[in-house]
């Protein structure tokens, strides 16, 4: 069997002080601590009686509480002599006239130790607090106070949790109402509940437990997921997550950018002990040898010094998720990702990605790519890093927010710096009339007269013309568009035939006939080269204004017109995202959209 004394050695540092901690708290912790848990914080009062320190727990009279329900096990006093313990308690609670008859929400200290003067830090404050550790993450702690539960119809979550906390609006109820969510992630709206659906409900026991109050924070919320991350054997200053570079000294800067980009968290400070054989702990220096924890709980280790074979099989054996990368305390973030990226087929595999929407072909090559935990319900997200020289050739917001709605996240770095795209906020160019057309003609005829009026192209239809045919002089109708170098192009439908189109253009008029069976495709084409337009078929545009080996492309299906005054156009018939028409637009880009994709939704 294992000692809880030894277990509590390898967990926490082997200090006076945690040792201290360890007998303050054995009176009424009666679990054993797993390898990973979490470190939770509760304040205790010290009160003095007969001239002794007597440690307190604050609690508040829960409905049908009575003495020895909430007074037995509670603490080393009760445990060892109940009727002493009585009798500090009413010392200590001269406001409790009669100890048989305390009252709902009425405020009490229980006597839990007597203490030796100094034997806690601030002891002579008359507050201190104690770290302890939990079974699990806080929401498997409260899972495990709480019960399936059908909706049934008529069912409501106020109706639900007044039952057991309270009256609606109460601090206690308020309290029940985040408890059922934080174990109901899958609520989104705790007013709209349905019949039939399952879901745990919190035992109102819960507010029994003497660490009840240390879930939630001075807001009252219970404490983020993140906070719940600290690995058993973790001391809390190597639990504090550097988010920013002044929270560094500069020498792990790059490997802190590493971990921001990573979306980690990186541990420099402190000491992780290992319990290996023989009561012999194998120790990790934070200071020297970092750690960055990543949301799938993957662990990468920069140790500065050998590790032997022995140790890292240890260290495996806590840590399943750790990846062990070496390399100096003096590498840049480019040569750390690629350490990283290096170590395992897993990484830097998806370098190069493609997917099509909607016709529009978008490839994705980043230097460095690879799966990350989104917390969608939809799963993972892939996560794209590339190092840029400048800031210039950063990839616009737009198109980050567009592959955002498809799971890839781009992240970029420039010269030692994190560049934060706004793929998450909706800062909008706003679109003119002139800057985005919509077509969606009937026939062919409609067609070719709208889109050469949003070409700017003069363009009249049904005009009268004359020509000499077979020594006759013939009246016809025709559409005339004017070029531009000024000369002119009449435009048929199909209402010339024979050689009379050979007569007309014996006249000095050039004609182009179109064909009704002929696709679009292929009578913009007719049409641009009749007119002497440029284009592009089908043209692929780069999303940053960089190189094509680590950048975004889209392929969109149609014409990218351009004219002398380098004005583009592009013709599509394919149904654009909002985004996707953003990034042109700011890019001064016109669009032309076509067929269905010209229909305003």
């Amino acid at each position: 069997m294992i000692c809880l004394k030894d277990l509590w050695r390898h967990l926490f540092f082997k200090t006076a002080a945690n040792m201290l901690l360890l007998s303050i708290l054995s009176g009424w912790m009666h679990f054993l601590v797993p390898a990973h848990a979490a470190f939770l914080y509760k304040s205790y009062v010290v009160k003095k009686d007969k001239g002794q320190d007597i440690l307190c727990d604050p609690y508040i009279v829960q409905k049908d509480d009575y003495v020895t329900k909430i007074f037995k096990q509670r603490g080393e006093i009760s445990h060892r002599d109940f009727p002493e313990f009585l009798g500090i308690f009413s010392r200590i609670n001269p406001h409790i006239s009669d100890i048989n008859r305390i009252l709902t929400d009425q405020h009490i200290f229980i006597p839990l130790k007597k203490l030796k003067k100094g034997s806690l830090p601030g002891q002579s404050t008359g507050i201190v607090t104690i770290p302890f550790v939990t079974i699990s993450s806080i929401s498997d702690i409260i899972r495990s106070h709480s019960s399936e539960y059908k909706i049934r119809r008529g069912d409501t979550v106020s109706m639900l949790i007044s039952k057991k906390f309270g009256t609606y609006g109460s601090k206690s109820y308020k309290e029940g109402v985040k408890l059922l969510k934080r174990i109901n992630p899958e609520i989104t709206d705790i007013n709209r509940i349905k019949a039939g659906q399952v879901i745990h409900l919190p035992d109102p026991s819960l507010k029994n437990q003497s660490w009840y109050q240390s879930i939630f924070d001075s807001s009252g919320n219970i404490i983020e997921q993140e906070k719940e991350n600290v690995s058993a054997g973790m001391n809390e200053t190597a639990s504090d997550t550097l988010d920013n570079s002044k929270r560094n000294d500069g020498k792990w800067s790059a490997f802190l950018q590493v971990a921001s980009v990573l979306n980690g968290k990186f541990y420099n400070k402190g000491v992780y002990y290992f319990p290996g054989e023989r009561n012999e702990d194998f120790a990790i220096n934070l200071s020297i040898s970092p750690v960055i924890e990543l949301k799938d709980k993957t662990r990468l280790l920069f140790p500065q010094n050998n590790i032997k074979k022995s140790d890292q099989d240890l260290i495996q054996s806590f840590w399943k998720k750790v990846k062990i990368v070496t390399i100096s305390d003096k590498a840049s973030s480019e040569q750390i990702l690629d350490s990283v990226f290096n170590l395992n087929k897993k990484y830097g595999s998806e370098d190069k990605i493609t997917f099509s929407d909607n016709g529009v072909v978008v490839n994705v090559k980043a230097r460095w790519a690879t799966k990350i935990l989104s917390g969608e319900k939809d799963g993972a997200q892939l996560l794209c890093i590339t190092p840029i020289k400048k800031i210039d050739e950063i990839t616009p917001n737009s198109i980050c927010r567009y592959l955002k709605q498809n799971n890839i996240i781009i992240k970029e770095i420039c010269q030692g710096k994190n560049i934060l795209n706004k793929n998450s906020k909706s800062i909008h160019y706003t679109i003119l009339d002139q800057d985005l057309i919509y077509i969606n003609p009937l026939d062919h005829k409609t067609a070719v007269y709208d889109l050469l009026t949003a070409l700017g192209f003069k363009y009249m239809q049904n005009i009268s013309i004359t020509f000499p045919y077979a020594g006759m002089q013939i009246d016809a109708v025709s559409n005339l568009v004017v070029k531009n170098d000024g000369s002119r192009l009449l435009v048929d439908f199909g209402d010339i035939y024979g050689d009379a189109a050979l007569s007309i253009k014996k006249t000095g008029i050039n004609i182009i006939q179109l064909k009704k069976e002929e696709s679009f495709s292929a009578i913009l084409k007719n049409l641009f080269k009749a007119l002497d337009v440029h284009y592009l078929k089908n043209p692929t545009f780069l999303a940053a204004k960089r190189p094509s080996e680590h950048n975004t492309s889209l392929t969109i299906p149609g014409f990218l017109v351009s004219d002398e005054e380098k004005s583009k156009i592009l013709i599509t018939g394919v149904s654009l995202d909002y985004e996707l028409i953003q990034f042109f637009v700011k890019d001064n880009i016109k669009i032309i959209l076509m067929g269905m994709a010209g229909q305003k939704g």
